[in-house]
Formats: C-alpha cells, sequence, structure tokens
C-alpha cells in the first residue's frame, strides 16, 4: 500500500487526499500489527500443544505396553525399544509445529517475488509493443565529426 501511495503521490496531492490517505496508510498499518500479533500468539500456543499431545500418546502407549508385558504378551524390552521408537517419531513432529512461521513466511517471500517477477514481465512486454519502440530499434545516431569546445576562461 505505501509503494501504490508513493507512487501517486502527485495524484494525492492534486486532490488534496493527505488525509484520506493518512487515515488509510495508519488503519492497514494497525490491521497488520494486528495480524502479527495473532500470528505469533497462535505460534506460542502451538509448541505447548504439541508437546501435550506428545505427552498424552506416550502415556497411553506406556499404558497399554505396560498391561501387555503385565500379561506376558509382551516383554519388558520389546515395549522399552517400542517407545524409543515412538519418541524418535514425535521429534520431527515437534520441528515441524516449530517451523509454520518460517514456512509461511518463505510462501509469502516467494508470492511477492513471483508478482514483481511477473510485473516485470508484463512490463517488458508492453515496452516491447509500444510504438514508438520499433522505431528506436531500427535507426541509430552516429556522431561523426563531432567536435566539443568550451570557451576558454581568464585566470
Amino acid at each position: 500500500m505505501l509503494e501504490e501511495v508513493l507512487s501517486s503521490i502527485r495524484v494525492v496531492k492534486a486532490f488534496t487526499r493527505e488525509d484520506y490517505e493518512q487515515r488509510r496508510f495508519e488503519k492497514q498499518s494497525l490491521e497488520s500489527v494486528e495480524m502479527a500479533l495473532e500470528a505469533r500468539s497462535i505460534k506460542a500456543k502451538l509448541a505447548p500443544v504439541v508437546q501435550v499431545i506428545v505427552a498424552v500418546g506416550t502415556c497411553l502407549v506406556l499404558w497399554y505396553g505396560a498391561r501387555l508385558v503385565m500379561t506376558g504378551v509382551l516383554t519388558s524390552g520389546a515395549l522399552l525399544v517400542f517407545l524409543l521408537y515412538l519418541g524418535k517419531m514425535y521429534k520431527p513432529m515437534r520441528d515441524l509445529s516449530k517451523m509454520t512461521d518460517t514456512i509461511s513466511k518463505a510462501a509469502v517471500g516467494w508470492e511477492r517475488i513471483r508478482e514483481v517477477l511477473e510485473t516485470e514481465h508484463a512490463r517488458a512486454q508492453r515496452a516491447r509493443r509500444a510504438p514508438g519502440s520499433s522505431i528506436q530499434r531500427k535507426h541509430r545516431i552516429r556522431s561523426c565529426g563531432l567536435f566539443l569546445r568550451w570557451p576558454e576562461r581568464d585566470p
């Protein structure tokens, strides 16, 4: 939005819309800050929620495994190995929950890069189709026998 206002500053001043644009900028800035704070709040809550899910899952597996060990269906060594494998499975899940912010920022960055590239591509196509551009490509100005001379100054 800032780029939009700065690129059309002459129009804004010509129609004396400075106050309106100032209010609009402040409103959108406030909305942006509120959205960023909400995203931070969600991110702060996500890691503990994932930790609780991991703990509950581990407790359930341990409880059920202990019952199997007590009935003789499973050995205590097999239960221990299963719990270790379970812990190894949960680690990537925790890491992914911590990377959500990074992934979303990368997606937004990619979207912005794509917009810039598309804008540059469209601008280049318009320049190729411009009526004066074909003349500029066909004709060149050559300078033969051109001399520049400055008047001499008195010291």
